[in-house]
């Protein structure tokens, strides 16, 4: 019998209000279910001391173990330049070569200015020559002989004044003539002594300092002319080529940085705790492995060790040599690790890794130790002796055999359950 569409709503509404009556049984039920906690996977390691010989590992970079930026000590006109970037020099090789001209001119000059003064000195000590010495006496007679004509022209004026036959200005003009000549003969015979004895010890001293003036002045001419030729100072490389050639060039302008890379620096930098670790170590080795050849470790040597701390980083430059390259190329800018390993074993230290640590609102570091027996953390405060490499050393706070969580350590709480894993998917039981 055909059912109504009364019927058929009636139903419905019937069905409906069922499964509405089952929804909210069935979320009663599940509100009324405990929660099962959730229990976090945490990387963990069993602490397990190691030796404590200094083993410390820090970024270098390749450095030439000699660099010069190369340059004229004088100004001038380059009209040579055979060199190239990259090309390998000799000690003494050319390396550049100003126009000459000029400083050959100035070396020429003052070599004629000093055989002049020194001509002028002999001729001080050798004193006045014969010929000058003969004209010195007969200027010296000559003034003899017109103080004796003076003296008898005074004689007879003074006769004449006597008499009245001459006016008294005649005999005071006759007088100042004798005078006069006189006057005369002393000069004369004075440079007649005098170029008989010779030059005296100061004009001798003067032309002896007028001498060494002009040698000094040719000795720096002849410095400018050997300077106008720039040479290599060491073997090395051109590393990099700053003028071209026919340029004008002023003096201590770079032309070119000249570097030895037959044999490699490496510049490293160290925190202040390792300097003071480092200077009580006798004996270490030093090994360099280069990022552009990770499987090769070059053995190196110290150099040298900066006292003076950089003020922005408060670190110390240190500089080691790189004993033998072999058969591989370094060139400087290249970047590696350098390991600084104690020689002989010390006591045992903790490492642990750097993600390990965390800090408290305080800023004191703590770490997470697992309970091996119900898997609980809890936190445990520890102080930190430095660095070493990825790891942190531990001063104090934790022993062997404690479990630390090292990864996944954020959201942790005291009392919290972990499952505790040495790997990703390797539980620890």
């Amino acid at each position: 019998m055909p059912i109504s569409t009364r019927s058929i709503f009636s139903i419905l509404l019937i069905t409906i209000f069922s499964g509405l009556l089952s929804g909210c049984n069935g979320s009663d039920e599940q509100a009324q279910a405990p929660k099962a906690p959730v229990v976090r996977p945490v990387k963990v390691v069993l602490v397990e001391p190691v030796s404590s010989a200094l083993e410390r590992t820090y970024s270098a970079v390749i450095i030439p173990s000699q660099e010069a930026d190369l340059s004229f000590r004088v100004s001038g006109r380059i009209i040579e330049l055979p060199i190239r970037n990259g090309v390998r020099v000799k000690t003494g090789d050319v390396i550049a070569q100003l126009d000459l001209r000029d400083f050959k001119a100035s070396v020429t000059q003052i070599e004629s200015q000093l055989v002049q003064a020194r001509e002028k000195m002999d001729e001080l000590k050798a004193g006045a020559r014969p010929e000058d010495i003969a004209a010195l006496q007969a200027d010296v007679a000559a003034a003899q002989a017109q103080v004796d004509s003076t003296i008898a022209q005074v004689a007879r004026t003074e006769e004449l004044f006597k008499k009245g036959i001459t006016a008294k200005a005649k005999l005071d003009q006759d007088v100042t003539s004798q005078r006069v000549a006189e006057a005369t003969l002393d000069a004369k015979q004075q440079a007649l002594v005098k170029g008989q004895a010779g030059a005296r010890k100061e004009d001798l001293a003067a032309q002896q300092a007028a001498i060494d003036g002009v040698q000094s002045q040719l000795d720096s001419a002849k410095d400018n002319l050997s300077d106008a030729t720039l040479r290599a100072p060491f073997d090395g490389i051109i590393a990099t080529r700053k003028v071209e050639n026919f340029s004008n060039i002023q003096a201590k302008e770079a032309v070119a940085v000249l570097q030895n890379i037959k044999v490699l620096d490496a510049i490293f930098d160290v925190p202040a705790p390792d300097v003071a670790r480092l200077a009580k170590i006798k004996d270490f080795n030093l090994t360099i492995v280069m990022e552009s050849i990770p499987g090769k470790a070059f053995v190196a040597k110290r150099n040298e060790f900066s006292t003076q701390a950089d003020t922005a980083t408060q670190t110390y430059r240190g500089r080691v040599t790189i004993e033998d390259l072999g058969d591989e190329i370094l060139l400087p800018g290249m970047t590696g690790s350098l390991t600084v390993k104690a020689v002989g074993e010390g006591k045992p230290t903790i490492l642990l890794p750097v993600g390990a640590i965390a800090s408290g609102a305080d800023g004191e570091p703590f770490v997470w130790i697992v309970d091996t027996t119900d898997d609980k953390v809890s936190k445990r405060s520890i102080s930190i002796w430095g660095a070493s490499g990825p790891n942190v050393v531990i001063a104090g706070g934790i022993k062997k055999g404690d479990m630390v969580a090292v990864a996944g350590i954020a959201p942790l709480q005291d009392g919290m359950v972990v499952k505790p894993m040495t790997a990703i998917g390797e539980l620890i039981r």
